[in-house]
């Protein structure tokens, strides 16, 4: 099996009396990620404007919210992410994410073109809560919660189809919000 690099965001962690970041990365096609986080007591993820200009990306998270309670600050907007849903953000811009408990997630790190040729313009809704009671998130959010579990055992070729899956399904959970 051929290893492809790992491209996470660079970011700045921190937290009080905590452990901030224990995470399950698989990469699924080259800057296609999936990744499990945990964090223990008060925590918070930056990507200050100094990263964007220094080391960019061009990708959107998706950041799906299994327990614990958290929001995502980008620009002027503060979106919580609900229990069992996510919030979609831009990698190429500042933003803070903001875990007062601790918290366990699932986040999808896609190229901002691979969402864009099934979503269109992707910027406009950067900021955006799916909610937990949406069938389509639903949906999304059980697979995306299987991928984690079962990515290591999956040859290349079969993690880079569920990486189109992934994608696809993130699309069709915005395109029905």
């Amino acid at each position: 099996m051929t290893e492809t690099p790992v491209r996470r965001v660079p970011c700045r962690s921190r937290g009080r009396g905590s452990s901030v970041g224990e995470a399950r990365q698989s990469v699924l096609q080259p800057g296609l990620t999936v990744t499990e986080v945990r964090t223990r007591g008060f925590s918070m993820v930056t990507r200050t404007p100094r990263l964007t200009c220094t080391d960019p990306r061009d990708d959107l998270i998706f950041s799906l919210h299994l327990n614990g309670s958290g929001a995502v600050v980008q620009g002027e907007k503060e979106t919580p992410m609900p229990h069992g849903g996510g919030a979609l953000y831009d990698a190429a811009r500042p933003y803070r994410l903001l875990f007062p408990t601790d918290t366990r997630g699932v986040v999808l790190q896609v190229p901002r073109e691979q969402l864009r040729r099934r979503f269109g313009r992707v910027e406009e809704i950067c900021g955006l809560a799916l909610p937990a009671e949406r069938p389509a998130t639903r949906i999304l959010a059980a697979f995306l919660r299987e991928l984690t579990t079962v990515a290591v055992d999956l040859d290349a070729d079969q993690r880079s189809e569920l990486g189109d899956t992934a994608v696809d399904l993130l699309a069709t959970a915005l395109r029905a919000y």
